[in-house]
């Protein structure tokens, strides 16, 4: 009884969670009661306040207001896909544990557990999005479209000078955001990666038989894949310019 009573309990826990991912960030943040074109309107309309004023490098309070505006839609959007992340991957524990050897009886586990690991990238994607809100903003500009087609170009065209030198404050800015916005994941990736190796440690000292082998490697084989992940943000953070670069241009 006190498991039913559990695994109902962390059910309607992720159910809450869910829907508050969904429904409360168009409650605490302007910018997400519609379907976004305001938001990225204003964030358009700030990027070319900002540029026609690149001398400067703090942020102009056109730009800054949906900035933070940005850093709270992902905070409230991170913190609800934590609270259903935890929830569903303790379920998949106690749904594992009570399927026992009965056939088809861990489907359920197996439910539960990939919807935790989907609710996990979304805290990663979220987290990253509140590091660095500014960078998560400008990838949602319209590049190369509309009264912001100038903007971008002259932007993709700083970019395209080489060294950092000469470049004006307010690129400089972007291009650091940028490097953050990837070094974020890098971070939270790796960390996961140790999670996954530990689960694989854990598998192979515990385990028996064929079904060791098994878990310990799809563990580590998951791990290899957020390696990749790793690798490729560090690599961005570490020469963020050039991607930038690439990405406003992709609208010209």
């Amino acid at each position: 009884m006190r498991r039913r009573a559990a695994m109902a309990s962390l059910g309607g826990l992720a159910v809450a969670a869910a829907a508050a991912f969904v429904w409360l960030p168009a409650m605490v943040v302007r910018g997400a009661t519609s379907d976004g074109t305001t938001l990225v309107r204003d964030a358009a309309d700030g990027v070319t306040d900002y540029w026609a004023g690149a001398a400067r490098a703090a942020l102009p309070p056109s730009l800054a207001s949906v900035v933070d505006e940005w850093r709270r839609y992902h905070a409230v959007k991170a913190l609800t896909a934590a609270v259903a992340a935890v929830a569903l991957l303790a379920l998949a524990r106690l749904l594992r544990r009570g399927a026992g050897r009965r056939r088809l009886a861990g489907i359920p586990a197996v439910a539960a557990a990939g919807s935790g690991a989907f609710a996990v990238l979304l805290v990663m994607a979220n987290v990253q999005g509140t590091v660095s809100p500014l960078a998560s903003l400008v990838s949602l500009l319209p590049v190369g479209r509309g009264s912001f087609a100038t903007t971008s170009a002259q932007i993709e065209r700083a970019l395209a000078v080489p060294g950092s030198s000469g470049r004006p404050p307010a690129l400089g800015v972007l291009v650091a955001d940028f490097a953050r916005y990837h070094a974020a994941v890098a971070v939270m990736a790796g960390l996961l990666c140790a999670g996954l190796l530990a689960l694989a440690a854990r598998s192979w000292r515990r385990g028996a038989g064929r079904a060791r082998y098994r878990t310990a490697a799809g563990w580590v084989v998951a791990c290899a894949l957020m390696g990749l992940v790793v690798a490729a943000n560090v690599s961005t953070a570490l020469a963020p310019a050039p991607a930038l670069q690439a990405f406003f241009a992709g609208g010209s």
